[in-house]
């Protein structure tokens, strides 16, 4: 999205916590972002897109963050929990979105239904990554309460961001976040030392059922994966030692920009090109480039 995309969204999102969405004109949203009407609907056909754009931004940007987290290979689980309970509400108060929470629900006209089930999918996928990130922590032993976790966590969270998110900062989001570590620890030890047959509420399926979508948490272990075999396999490579060392030095960059959420995609393909250019590299090259999108 570019700047004045993103200016637009952040205006309507104000005045729709301000007012709701109903009572909110395309008028008004482009006078706070500073166009003219005529102006707004070069970016957008209307309001009602501008909500999923808020969300759809925030789902990015997310992905990304958890694509570059689990890259890393030297974390601990429960730090790569920790700092993606804080890449989610970093994006979350940070693109402002939860403030449409006071703005909702959307009116069910064609445009604006469209709008809720593309949110609702939206949700989804947000609640997967949670999912998927608490039980890549605690194991598979507590697959079928996963959910129900998630259910609460997120439900503490929804509510604390809806009364303090316009109000939080750094400090407060890593409290937040060590609060809801410890939530989550204690849900977990208590649901351990139950006696008795266990007892939950969704199951292994959950709300949403068992659809899947791209899995950025095993996208992210990929990269991890191939950057090691680069390295294993340039070490095999009949070379001089200053060619082999000016190799490592490009995977050690292609590491460095695969573990940061804001990774420049020209930089990654300039060292990917580089690497390609070697045999007995190209086809986990190939594969990286692939994984990153690029």
């Amino acid at each position: 999205m570019d700047n004045k995309r993103d200016d637009i969204v952040q205006a309507a999102i104000r005045l729709f916590s301000k007012k709701g969405f109903a009572a909110t004109s395309v008028e008004e949203i482009a006078k706070e972002s500073g166009i003219a009407k005529a102006s707004f609907y070069k970016y957008f056909q209307g309001k009602h897109e501008l909500p999923l754009a808020a969300c759809s931004k925030m789902e990015e940007e997310i992905e990304k963050g958890i694509k570059a987290l689990y890259s890393q290979a030297g974390l601990s689980s429960r730090e790569k929990l920790f700092q993606f309970i804080k890449i989610y509400l970093n994006n979350i108060i940070g693109n402002k979105t939860h403030m449409l929470l006071i703005a909702g629900p959307f009116p069910a006209n064609t445009h604006d239904e469209q709008t809720n089930q593309a949110l609702e999918e939206h949700e989804k996928r947000i609640f997967r990554w949670i999912h998927d990130c608490l039980l890549d922590v605690y194991g598979p032993d507590l697959e079928q309460h996963i959910w129900d976790i998630t259910f609460i966590l997120m439900s503490v969270t929804f509510e604390y961001i809806r009364v303090f998110g316009d109000r939080m900062e750094q400090e407060s989001i890593d409290k937040l976040a060590d609060f809801i570590l410890y939530i989550t620890d204690s849900l977990i030890n208590g649901m351990r030392q139950q006696s008795g047959p266990p007892s939950f509420l969704w199951g292994l399926e959950g709300w949403f059922g068992s659809s899947r979508d791209a899995d950025p948490f095993q996208e992210g272990k990929q990269i991890a994966g191939l950057l090691e075999r680069l390295e294993e396999k340039l070490m095999r490579v009949n070379m001089g030692d200053s060619s082999r060392h000016e190799y490592l030095d490009i995977i050690g960059q292609l590491r460095q920009e695969t573990s940061a959420s804001t990774a420049s995609n020209g930089l990654l393909k300039a060292l990917l090109s580089y690497l390609e250019q070697l045999d007995d590299l190209n086809e986990d090259a190939l594969k990286l480039r692939g994984l990153l999108g690029l």
